[in-house]
């Protein structure tokens, strides 16, 4: 009764996520400096959510440097904003870099749920891996991402599987077993609403197609 703005600030986060998922990226960014301000004045420390939520939201809109700011502003409060760093760093080209800093954060006691839940953590994981070269803790983090998937999972667990083992296979050179798990996790990201995740799972597959000759496939 006394205070209960952290109720609307951590809704709004959630309602942040809601609509990046949804590839709303503007409206989401207004939602989550909302979110951080509320956060601030109740309860401080929990405005890295709403800030680690808009240096993803500003990361995928190509806004490096906002990106980066709203991350560093999380920091400050002593949270480490992963995976959202880490794909930042990815961004900007420095892999390897990327690839250290999750394998720091996933061997920390830090709780993952709260900054991102685990599929998405792995997921970043993987394609960070790949990218920096290290094709064994890839499989690994795909070995995990596989267990959580065949659980009780929810479709997104199911999608994020897809898309890591396809961009795995591709990795590897596999490139029959990629394009069956990319084409997978495209119907699956389809069926989520998910344009954002869509759009990256289209590039991969385009990747393969190409490599296997479909030419025509590749570019549509």
């Amino acid at each position: 009764r006394v205070q209960v703005s952290y109720f609307p600030g951590l809704c709004r986060v959630h309602r942040a996520e809601v609509l990046r998922i949804r590839g709303e990226l503007h409206a989401a960014e207004t939602e989550a400096l909302e979110a951080a301000r509320l956060l601030q004045r109740s309860i401080p420390r929990w405005q890295a959510m709403g800030y680690i939520e808009l240096g993803e939201v500003r990361r995928r809109r190509g806004d490096h440097s906002g990106a980066l700011q709203a991350l560093q502003k999380a920091m400050e409060v002593g949270w480490n904003p992963q995976p959202a760093f880490a794909l930042l760093m990815l961004n900007q080209g420095d892999a390897s870099a990327a690839h250290k800093a999750l394998v720091r954060y996933r061997r920390s006691k830090i709780p993952t749920l709260l900054c991102e839940d685990r599929s998405n953590l792995l997921r970043a994981h993987t394609t960070i891996a790949i990218a920096a070269g290290d094709l064994e803790a890839a499989s690994e983090v795909v070995a995990q991402l596989e267990q959580l998937a065949n659980g009780d999972s929810l479709p997104w667990d199911h999608a994020a599987f897809a898309q890591s083992a396809g961009e795995l296979a591709l990795a590897k050179g596999d490139i029959k077993a990629a394009i069956d798990r990319l084409q997978e996790a495209r119907g699956l990201w389809a069926e989520l609403d998910a344009p954002y995740e869509l759009a990256s799972v289209c590039l991969r597959l385009g990747d393969a197609l190409g490599r296997d000759g479909d030419t025509l496939g590749a570019q549509l």
